[in-house]
């Protein structure tokens, strides 16, 4: 038999044909873009993880070190100081911490710090250990007896003043 000529495809043939082709790349591509999208999403779940993981071990840490240096108080509810600065202890990222003393008028602060994932000190991810001591009545009283006499005795006496105080011809 005789082949039978081609005829040439309708217009609804033809999109079949060609379209759904052109739609299953496009479907293609669109799944493409988004497991890309929750691949990403998922390493910055992880990175976000991560960095809280290591911001929690620094905080336990710099927590204990505060504790530590906490208990040394002397009768008076001072801390007993140490050398203020870089500690032997390392921090998640590697870093020292930092001891510093707050000397106030009614209590004694510490804190210990971390710089933080950036490396920055005294920025707003440093990991901060802050603890205060309260001073006892009996210091304050005798802190304010020592200073009024001191003022006293400068006043009476013509003594110099101590540093810091300024007399009273170089107010004027």
């Amino acid at each position: 038999m005789a082949p039978t000529p081609r005829r040439p495809p309708t217009a609804a043939e033809a999109f079949f044909r060609t379209g759904f082709g052109c739609l299953g790349t496009l479907a293609f591509k669109i799944a493409l873009v988004v497991i890309l999208i929750l691949f990403l999403d998922w390493r910055r779940r992880e990175k976000d993880a991560q960095r809280e993981t290591e911001r929690a071990a620094t905080s336990e840490t710099a927590a204990r070190l505060a504790d530590a240096f906490a208990k040394d108080t002397d009768p008076d509810g001072r801390y007993v100081r140490k050398p203020e600065g870089p500690l032997p202890e390392t921090d998640a990222w590697g870093r020292p911490f930092r001891l510093a003393y707050t000397p106030g008028r009614l209590s004694d602060g510490l804190e210990v710090r971390s710089a933080g994932p950036d490396g920055e000190w005294d920025t707003a991810d440093d990991v901060v250990a802050p603890r205060t001591s309260p001073i006892a009545a009996k210091a304050l009283a005798r802190d304010a007896a020592g200073n009024l006499l001191d003022a006293a005795k400068a006043k009476l006496w013509g003594t110099k003043p101590k540093d810091g105080e300024k007399k009273e011809t170089e107010k004027k």
